[in-house]
């Protein structure tokens, strides 16, 4: 049964959806420093709600809060309800002082404004507070000697008083170190930033460069605020300190005594130890065959970083194919992908290509049979062919398509102490006049070269400089004389002269 004073108010709340005359409620506070009015059963649609603060409570002069925002509703009877909201006092008063707060109504139904009044009188003040939510952004890895930062980002607090530190806890220890401002660690300055809500973010950074003793270890951010009881604490976790795979060199190639190549590469000063190689061949790639053994020795280094070094016997065959790819590849935690290195008898590394090491020089005597040398070295494949040319002005020619005039000899492969090959070719002939404008060219076109490599002797000399092929040498003969020799080579003409000189010398010694 409704009482006395529920009757009223049902009447008072019919007559005003009657009339359309506003029904003012009290002001009403929330937290982070907002108010709210609401006015119910109006009509028509224009209201306005004006919104102050006034402090001290003494004050005669009100201070207009600038911004409010208000929503209507509309009534099944035509009426309409509105909650008008001021912005927030943060920042517009002081929290801890009293203060009074003020709503003015208008409307045409009115004859006189109505103003409504919230007195904070002693009431605590901490709904202006907002605790600060932390997020920790950390790199997914971190690598030795890069610096790299570490981000503690705090949103949506006030007041702007906030207290934050840095920690951090060995790997397997209990107790934290704080971390300051040098050495490995920094930390630049960083301000808060006003939001639209009257809050305020801050993002701190600390910035590490990592060494391999940070391994495991934990890096800490603390949090103080007033609005908060205890500090609010964020963790990395372990942190996984890395250093990329090194390639000190390309693959290495060399050849056995039965013919294959043991391929071998390198990687060095990588962290953590844990690293995949894998040996693949062949135009698609396939798995390494059978035949093809592996072998991988670990090293640690002095400074706790690892080295690698892999191995894989291929028959030296294959080869002979300039097509046919080697590769290795190797993965690693610090690598985002993996990384490989490849070689092919066409590969510019590939370090079986032929060079042609001498060719003595040309030097004409009228009627007298001259003979020119090159000699080739360094290659593997036995396939080689070496072809001579004669270049007169701007016409060359083969010389073995003249048998007549010119005799090609090429002796046989000799294997030099790293396994590859050597050969020489010899061009003889016998010029009519030594003033022939001439010169001859050794082509060598072997499967390992894109393109033949030549080259020539130049223009003809009428001579040519001694060449030291043996260092002087002294000998004590059974006479107790010294025999001193000196090998001199390719020099024209024949004629030389030799003169031998010695420094004498007296030597003092005391016993």
């Amino acid at each position: 049964m409704k009482t006395g004073v529920h009757r009223a108010m049902d009447w008072q709340t019919r007559a005003s959806a009657m009339t359309g005359l506003p029904k003012v409620r009290n002001i009403t506070r929330s937290g982070g420093g907002f108010f709210s009015l609401d006015v119910h059963h109006f009509y028509p649609e224009d209201i306005t709600v004006s919104w102050a603060v006034i402090q001290p409570p003494s004050s005669s002069q009100p201070r207009p809060i600038k911004e409010s925002s208000i929503v209507k509703h509309k009534n099944q009877d035509g009426t309409l309800n509105a909650t008008s909201t001021s912005e927030s006092l943060r920042g517009l008063i002081r929290e801890n002082e009293p203060y009074i707060v003020t709503a003015v109504v208008e409307h045409n139904k009115l004859k006189r404004p109505v103003q409504r009044e919230w007195n904070s009188d002693d009431k605590e003040n901490k709904d202006f507070l907002a605790r600060p939510e932390v997020e920790l952004i950390q790199p997914s890895k971190l690598f030795v000697s890069e610096q790299t930062q570490l981000q503690c980002r705090m949103s949506h607090f006030y007041p702007n008083e906030l207290a934050l530190h840095w920690f951090q806890k060995g790997n397997g220890k209990e107790e934290f170190s704080p971390i300051t401002n040098s050495g490995r660690f920094r930390i630049p300055d960083s301000r808060s930033e006003l939001q639209t809500d009257k809050t305020f973010t801050h993002n701190a950074i600390l910035e590490i460069t990592p060494s391999l003793e940070d391994q495991g270890s934990e890096v800490i951010c603390r949090v103080e605020h007033p609005s908060l009881e205890k500090p609010i604490e964020r963790a990395t976790g372990p942190l996984q300190v890395m250093v990329k795979p090194k390639v000190q060199q390309p693959i290495q190639l060399p050849i056995d005594d039965s013919g294959n190549m043991v391929a071998s590469f390198s990687l060095s000063n990588y962290y953590p130890e844990d690293i995949k190689v894998t040996w693949t061949c062949g135009l698609n790639q396939e798995q390494k065959p059978s035949a093809m053994q592996t072998f991988r020795d670990v090293l640690k280094n002095s400074d706790g970083t690892f080295t690698t070094t892999s191995q894989c016997t291929i028959p030296g065959h294959l080869f002979e194919d300039p097509q046919f790819p080697v590769r290795v590849t190797w993965e690693h935690p610090s690598m985002e992908v993996p990384e490989y290195r490849e070689i092919s008898a066409h590969s510019p590394d590939f370090p079986w290509h032929p060079r042609i090491e001498d060719l003595n020089p040309l030097i004409l005597q009228a009627n007298r049979q001259n003979t020119v040398k090159c000699k080739i070295s360094g290659y593997f494949s036995e396939n080689i062919r070496m072809t001579w040319l004669e270049r007169k002005g701007e016409h060359v020619t083969d010389c073995s398509h003249n048998k007549y005039d010119f005799s090609i000899i090429n002796t046989g492969h000799s294997k030099r102490a790293d396994n590859s090959f050597t050969c020489t070719s010899s061009l003889s002939f016998t010029p009519t006049s030594s003033d022939e404008l001439l010169e001859f060219i050794c082509r060598v076109e072997h499967p390992s070269l894109e393109q033949p490599i030549e080259r020539s002797t130049g223009p003809p000399r009428r001579n040519a400089a001694p060449v030291v092929t043996d260092p002087l040498r002294v000998t004590v003969c059974e006479s107790g004389e010294m025999r001193c020799s000196i090998r001199l080579e390719k020099f024209f003409p024949k004629k030389i002269d030799l003169t031998w000189s010695f420094e004498m010398r007296t030597w003092r010694c005391s016993v």
